[in-house]
C-alpha cells in the first residue's frame, strides 16, 4: 500500500519529545476506520491563528447545515428529474413483462440505456467551492451524488437492467483556497470520505494510491490575483497574506473560476469596516479597482463571492449557486449583490435568519440560492414561496404562494 498527495511531498520530520511520542503512541492505537471525514474542519479551525480566522474565511460549518444548501442547490434537481426517469422505466417494464420477441427486447434496452444514462449524468456533474477551507462542503456534496447514483444503480437491478460499478468520483469536484494547510486537507477529506463510502456501501477500496493526486483543489485567492508584475513565477498558486497587490500593472486582476455546474460554500465573513485593518489597504484598493464597474463602495468581503458567482452563471459557466452570508447581505452597500443577482437571474432558495456558532458566538446568517431564473420552485426558510426578493426591508420579501404576507 502507498499514498500519493501534497501531504506527502516533501520530508520535514517534527521534533518530538517523549511526551509528544506517547501522545501519538495513544493515537495509533485507536481505530480511525469510522472517523468523520468532517472533523477535520473543526481541527482545522481550532489549530489556527484566532487572528488569521477572519482573514482565510476558516469557520467551521456542521454538516446538517451545509445539507440545507446542498440539498436545495445540487441534489434537488436531480431528484425531481430520477422520480420521473424512475416512474417512466417503471412504466415500461410493465410492458416488457407482457412483450415478446424484438419489442421485449427493444423495451430492455430503452431501460437499461434510460437508467445507465441518468447514473452517467450524475457522474458528469461538476461542483465547486470558491471558499473549500477543509473540503466539508465537497465531502457532503460527494457523499449525496454517491448516494443517489448508488440507488439508481439499485433500482436498475430490480429492473433488471444490469447493475454497472459507481462512477462518481472526487474528480468532480473543485475547491479554491488560499490557506496552504486547508488546501491540502481538503484534498484528504475528500479522499477519506471517498474510500470510507466505497466500502461501506460494498464497493470494496480504490486502487493504490490510497490518496490520490489532484489538481482540482487550487491554492489560490478566489476573488483577487496579483497582477503579472508582482507575481514571482507563472503558477497560480500565490496566498493573499504574501503578495502585495499595490504596484505593477493596476495592482490586481479578477481570477478565473473553474467551471462547474454549481457553487456551493461558505465564504469569508469579514465586515467592510474590518477589511483594511485585517487585508491592509494595498489589498482593499485593488478590490476598488477591479470590481469598481460592477460594486459600488466597498461591502463587506462576502459579497465579491456571490458577485462572482452570478457572473459565472451570466457567462455559462455555471447553472446554480447556493453560499452563506451574514445578515449584512440584506442592506446597505452589500445588498447590490442580491440586486444583481435578481436583475440578471433569480433567488430560488433562502434561509433569511439562521443561528449560527462563529468563535464560540451565536450570529445569525442567511443562506442564499440562486440561477439564471430557470428554477420555478422557490423556498423561503422552508416554505414554498412565489418569489424571494432583494427589498429595501430585507432579504426577502415574499408573496406565499397560499397568500400574501
Amino acid at each position: 500500500m502507498h499514498f500519493n498527495g501534497g501531504l506527502f511531498n516533501d520530508d520535514h520530520v517534527l521534533q518530538l519529545d517523549s511526551d509528544a511520542m506517547d501522545i501519538i503512541g495513544e493515537i495509533d492505537g485507536l481505530d480511525w476506520g469510522a472517523i468523520k471525514p468532517s472533523i477535520f474542519g473543526t481541527l482545522f479551525v481550532r489549530g489556527l491563528d484566532p487572528a488569521q480566522r477572519s482573514q482565510l474565511g476558516a469557520h467551521y460549518t456542521d454538516e446538517d447545515d451545509i445539507i440545507l444548501v446542498v440539498e436545495p442547490v445540487l441534489m434537488a434537481p436531480l431528484r425531481r428529474e430520477w422520480e420521473s426517469v424512475k416512474e417512466k422505466v417503471k412504466g415500461e417494464k410493465e410492458e416488457e413483462r407482457e412483450a415478446t420477441g424484438k419489442k421485449k427486447k427493444d423495451l430492455q434496452k430503452k431501460i437499461k440505456d434510460a437508467l445507465l444514462a441518468f447514473a452517467d449524468k450524475i457522474a458528469s456533474i461538476k461542483v465547486l467551492d470558491p471558499a473549500c477551507g477543509s473540503g466539508n462542503f465537497l465531502y457532503v456534496a460527494l457523499r449525496l451524488l454517491l448516494d443517489l447514483q448508488n440507488e439508481v444503480l439499485n433500482f436498475s437491478d430490480e429492473m433488471g437492467a444490469g447493475r454497472p460499478y459507481i462512477t462518481v468520483t472526487p474528480a468532480q469536484l473543485y475547491g479554491i483556497e488560499t490557506n496552504e494547510y486547508a488546501h491540502e486537507l481538503a484534498q484528504m477529506t475528500i479522499q477519506i470520505g471517498y474510500i470510507q463510502w466505497l466500502r461501506d456501501n460494498g464497493y470494496g477500496l480504490p486502487s493504490e494510491p490510497i490518496l490520490k493526486q489532484t489538481k482540482n483543489i487550487l491554492k489560490m485567492d478566489a476573488i483577487l490575483a496579483p497582477a503579472p508584475s508582482v507575481l514571482s513565477d507563472t503558477s497560480p498558486k500565490y496566498d493573499r497574506s504574501t503578495v502585495v497587490f499595490g504596484g505593477g500593472q493596476g495592482g490586481g486582476l479578477e481570477p478565473e473560476w473553474p467551471e462547474a455546474d454549481v457553487i456551493i460554500g461558505n465564504p469569508p465573513f469579514l465586515g467592510s469596516r474590518k477589511m483594511r485593518p485585517e487585508l491592509g489597504n494595498e489589498y482593499c484598493d485593488a478590490l476598488l479597482k477591479v470590481y469598481g464597474d460592477r460594486i459600488a463602495g466597498m461591502p463587506d468581503l462576502v459579497c465579491y463571492w456571490f458577485e462572482k458567482a452570478q457572473n459565472q452563471i451570466t457567462s455559462g459557466k455555471t447553472k446554480r449557486v447556493g453560499l452563506l452570508a451574514t445578515q449584512a447581505i440584506r442592506g446597505g452597500t452589500n445588498r447590490q449583490v442580491l440586486e444583481h443577482i435578481k436583475e440578471n437571474g433569480d433567488i430560488f432558495f433562502a434561509y433569511s435568519d439562521k443561528e449560527w456558532i462563529l468563535d464560540g458566538a451565536t450570529v445569525h446568517v442567511s443562506m442564499v440560492g440562486f440561477d439564471n431564473g430557470e428554477e420555478n420552485i422557490k423556498h423561503l426558510d422552508g416554505n414554498s414561496v412565489s418569489s424571494i426578493n432583494a427589498g429595501s426591508l430585507g432579504l426577502c420579501v415574499v408573496a406565499p404562494i397560499y397568500g400574501v404576507v
